[in-house]
């Protein structure tokens, strides 16, 4: 990888170069480095396909790696305190000194831990969605470069869904429809 890194330092320009840093980068499970390094590789072949498919297979694989994360700080943060089925009624004195994060029955160290963990959890969410929207712009790119590629309609579809973007989403199944009315996948679009 560092004979890569110096060879794109030198020739910023070398497409193949950042191609094969970005394949270094996937060999090493380097997510974000193969993604940095197909980000120059595509800006500099806007128009091959095959790079950006893996650009966005990249950002669909981070996109995972943190909805995995953050699924993980939802349960460290719901775990941090208390089980509201072993405490009193929140309604009498006695709950709501449990229940309060300044009364005399307040844990700090479960407190301070699920406020780490609830903000942990809204940087990965907010990380997620734009890891989806960036998916997604390049599954555009793909469409527009194939638009008669049922497969990239359907990852585009996806990728919309995914990123919340409905109305793309919709548009893409109905194209993926049209060029594959018989696929085994067009019921599930349907």
């Amino acid at each position: 990888i560092s004979s890569l890194q110096k060879k794109v330092a030198k020739n910023p320009k070398d497409a193949a170069s950042w191609r094969s840093l970005a394949t270094a980068y996937e060999t090493k499970h380097d997510t974000q480095g193969a993604i940095s390094a197909l980000l120059k590789y595509t800006q500099l072949k806007p128009k091959d396909a095959s790079g950006l498919q893996e650009l966005a297979t990249e950002y669909t694989t981070l996109a995972d790696t943190y909805n995995t994360q953050a699924q993980s700080a939802e349960v460290a943060s719901a775990t941090a305190n208390l089980s509201p089925t072993f405490l009193p009624s929140s309604s009498t004195t006695f709950g709501k000194a449990f229940t309060s994060t300044t009364g005399p029955l307040s844990d700090p160290i479960s407190n301070a831990n699920a406020g780490t963990a609830n903000q942990q959890t809204q940087t990965l969410i907010q990380q997620l969605t734009q890891v989806e929207s960036q998916a997604e712009d390049v599954f555009k790119q793909l469409a527009k470069l194939n638009p008669n590629d049922a497969s990239t309609q359907i990852q585009l579809g996806q990728a919309a869904q995914a990123a919340n973007d409905t109305p793309t989403a919709i548009a893409a199944f109905k194209r993926f429809l049209v060029l594959a009315p018989t696929d085994p996948l067009a019921p599930q679009v349907k």
